[in-house]
């Protein structure tokens, strides 16, 4: 996993940002061309790294290096720690692949952030999202609002770390 960079990601996020999987989980970001691609990693991942000193990484395949998914830490509006976020490529859906970024994600922000704890928010008919955050160690609390968000989403909590 490494963060995206402008000039060598744009075609990954706008497909991932535009997949059916993407946009009915965790929404439309409006990603119509590659320049918006472009503003999105500028104004999403590389802000989050400037401003908090972690984000979204990107996920690659040990056998080719392609780019498959998204898997870090996210400082959301309404949320008092840092939220595990991810999202995989609907192709490689099925493969382990959240579970093993979200355990790495997890063991990063204990081991090189020294984050007590972490959140995580999933809709809450979404199953399989529900089973890696469950399967990485988060215990389900009940739903919560989130600004920016139209309907409650399922909320997660993880005592890391100590």
């Amino acid at each position: 996993m490494d963060q995206l960079a402008v000039g060598r990601d744009e075609p990954f996020i706008y497909q991932l940002l535009n997949e059916r999987g993407f946009i009915d989980n965790i929404g439309d970001r409006g990603i119509t061309d590659l320049h918006a691609a472009s503003v999105y990693i500028q104004d999403g991942p590389q802000r989050s790294y400037r401003e908090n000193g972690f984000g979204l990484w990107r996920v690659c395949t040990r056998e080719s290096g392609q780019a498959v998914g998204l898997c870090g830490l996210v400082q959301r509006a309404g949320l008092a720690v840092p939220d595990v976020g991810y999202a995989f490529l609907e192709s490689v859906w099925g493969q382990g692949l959240a579970q093993e970024a979200g355990a790495a994600t997890v063991a990063y922000a204990r081991d090189q952030l020294g984050l007590a704890s972490l959140a995580a928010i999933a809709k809450p008919d979404n199953q399989a999202s529900i089973r890696v955050l469950e399967k990485v160690g988060f215990l389900r609390q009940g739903l919560i609002d989130l600004p920016g968000q139209p309907l409650p989403n399922a909320y997660f909590t993880l005592q890391t770390l100590s």
